[in-house]
């Protein structure tokens, strides 16, 4: 059965006969992405092995190229699958993600662990007529496999591959717990003139989220980050030090209201990150110094453009007193209006900063965030804003295709043009486009490739 669905699954996904090869997601399930990931490891794995065996000296063709070509089945599906875990996470895909998470990790170190490809690998960058892009990319290959333990011990990669397992599994059990904190985490308001600053259409946003949790009121959802867009417009202090003080404990399991949560069936506290945390933070430290690292920054910051920890404390250093000086003046201007309001307040708080900064752009530039909202509604912003701005500086063109479905009902596919707009299915590639929160999707702005194009294998993103 396992190998029927696995089977199928390809075929959804690689196989789908829709355009550019967009996955056929109406006929996949978050088992068949399991099965097919599975089947995907399994494949890879002879791939690579036959690279590795192959007596012939190495080559463009039959080494790097092949390289390149293996394990399409494998990237399609944990491409495809990943955006799912971040943009509609529901109960059945949670529960693939972190079944397999620590099994795709171990792959992956056994991958870029592999001693037998390293060296062909490394053969071939030796040659000396290889043309610029073929070199530069055996460079990267090599790179992140030093970066990744090639160059270690049969004993220290077996405990390396363990750590990765380990940290696999903690990663996907932390953004099941960041998702449920967020949820859980929701301030209920029962008071309509709690409201007070809010716009009609920001307080009917509001009830509507109230309504859909089955509560009773106004729900303040949080965003991700720690600090509320919402606190620059509430009048009421109470009710910002309330958002402020939820939002800080996020992740640590307190001051949940039980009113508030039930996103995806999740009991109260099921977001405490906390030993998770812990835990993450010793397993990548132990991984970092296995490494070569002094710790996990290090590791992280030897493969961008600043290189060290060091280039970023400097580089920090040199931004952040100006910084806190420019901070600090913008402090004791809004202490001072803080203080006409409650003359018996000694120092600005957090839940305050946002709420008087807006009223400096009020009072001294007549900018009000709110009176400017109905001039940005989403779709105006999309088609006026930003497709008319990609059109002008890079002659591209989106067309709407209400034929093609997305992973959820709230996604929108757009065939891409370069220039003039051509016949359907002739374009560059498809965007979907996925705007709405909803209690499975992760807080914030991200995009993810569900297929990455390839000029070798002929696909197109």
């Amino acid at each position: 059965m396992d190998d029927q669905r696995a089977a199928r699954a390809a075929q959804l996904l690689m196989d789908s006969g829709l355009p550019y090869g967009l996955p056929d997601f109406a006929g996949l399930e978050a088992a068949d992405y399991e099965a097919a990931i599975m089947a995907g490891i399994a494949q890879t794995r002879a791939e690579i092995a036959a690279i590795v065996a192959n007596p012939e000296p190495p080559t463009l063709a039959n080494t790097l190229s092949a390289l390149e070509a293996a394990g399409q089945l494998g990237i399609r599906a944990w491409g495809v699958f990943h955006n799912l875990i971040w943009s509609d996470g529901t109960k059945a895909v949670e529960a693939v993600n972190e079944r397999i998470a620590p099994q795709v990790a171990a792959f992956r170190s056994e991958l870029v662990t592999n001693r037998g490809l390293y060296k062909r690998l490394f053969a071939l960058s030796q040659q000396e007529d290889l043309p610029p892009d073929a070199r530069y990319l055996l460079e990267q290959r090599l790179s992140d496999m030093r970066r990744a333990g090639a160059s270690l011990t049969a004993a220290e990669q077996e405990r390396l591959h363990e750590l990765d397992q380990q940290l696999a599994s903690l990663e996907a059990k932390f953004g099941r717990q960041l998702l449920a904190a967020t949820n859980e985490a929701a301030v209920l308001v029962t008071d309509e003139a709690e409201l007070a600053g809010l716009s009609d259409e920001a307080t009917a946003t509001l009830a509507a989220a109230a309504q859909r949790r089955g509560v009773t009121g106004w729900l303040i959802e949080l965003e991700l980050p720690t600090q509320q867009a919402i606190l620059a417009s509430l009048e009421n202090r109470e009710l910002r030090r309330r958002i402020q003080a939820t939002s800080e404990a996020r992740g640590t399991g307190e001051g949940v209201s039980r009113e508030t949560t039930g996103a995806n069936g999740a009991a109260p506290n099921q977001g405490d990150t906390r030993e998770t945390l812990l835990a993450l933070a010793k397993l990548r430290a132990e991984r970092a110094n296995l490494l070569g690292f002094d710790n996990h920054a290090a590791l992280v910051a030897d493969n961008t453009v600043i290189g060290s920890t060091a280039g970023i404390d400097a580089l920090l250093k040199q931004f952040s007193i100006p910084a806190i000086q420019s901070a600090q003046k913008e402090a004791e201007r809004l202490t001072k209006m803080l203080q006409e309001d409650f003359p018996e307040e000694k120092e600005l708080q957090p839940y305050d900063w946002a709420y008087y900064a807006n009223q400096v752009r009020k009072n001294e530039f007549d900018f009000d965030p709110e009176a400017v909202k109905p001039y940005f509604e989403l779709n105006s912003v999309l088609h006026n804003g930003i497709f008319f701005a990609a059109n002008k500086l890079f002659g591209l063109n989106f067309v709407p295709r209400p034929d093609l479905k997305g992973y959820h009902d709230d996604v929108t596919v757009y065939e891409v043009f370069d220039g003039e707009i051509a016949a359907p299915n002739e374009g560059l590639g498809l965007v979907l486009y996925d705007p709405y929160a909803r209690e499975t999707k992760r807080k914030g702005a991200w995009m993810n490739s569900l297929i990455l194009q390839s000029h070798l294998l002929g696909y197109q993103p």
